[in-house]
């Protein structure tokens, strides 16, 4: 499930500027109820070494038939990532735990601008805006090469995937997104 990490981590940085990242293909058409939204999955690839951590959260977004009929299409935010190892919230059986904080990519991304930076409605409240920076806690469970990532203050599963030689790639669970 996971071969394609390195290849897409290997692809952004060598990406031009003004080039989005690739999207991967994962599965997707699970979110067809008739509202407006994507099918979604989120993808993160960390190194750590020497107490910091550096790396990228991704967030891959497949147009659902009715957000394309509005316009929408298969896009993707990234946020970087810095931060440092810390000690484990909930997991005491995690080898692993950091803080991180994160900012919004915006520029190379091709998702509408108002789902990334968010519009006011005619109520007052702001609707979209969901590339905001954002300050988190994850705890990891390693066994061998595999690595299941948590949140640290719920224990809830993000995702899982690998770590090996200080690098830390996951694959969230598919969601559906509605706007």
């Amino acid at each position: 499930m996971f071969r394609w990490l390195p290849l897409l981590a290997a692809g952004c940085a060598t990406a031009m500027a003004d080039s989005p990242p690739p999207i991967p293909d994962l599965p997707h058409g699970q979110c067809e109820n008739g509202a407006t939204g994507a099918d979604g999955y989120f993808i993160g690839r960390f190194t750590i070494a020497d107490g910091k951590v550096t790396g990228t959260e991704t967030w891959v977004l497949y147009s659902n038939e009715k957000w394309k009929e509005k316009g929408g299409r298969d896009c993707s935010v990234t946020w970087n990532i810095t931060g440092s190892v810390s000690p484990p919230g909930k997991c005491t059986t995690c080898s692993l735990s950091f803080s991180f904080h994160a900012e919004p990519d915006t520029a190379s991304s091709l998702c509408p601008a108002e789902m990334l930076n968010g519009r006011r409605a005619p109520t007052g409240e702001i609707v979209g805006g969901e590339a905001t920076p954002f300050d988190q806690h994850y705890d990891v469970q390693v066994s061998g090469t595999d690595a299941k990532v948590m949140f640290s203050g719920s224990g809830k599963t993000i995702g899982t995937g690998h770590y090996t030689n200080g690098v830390l790639d996951y694959l969230s669970g598919h969601q559906c997104k509605f706007f």
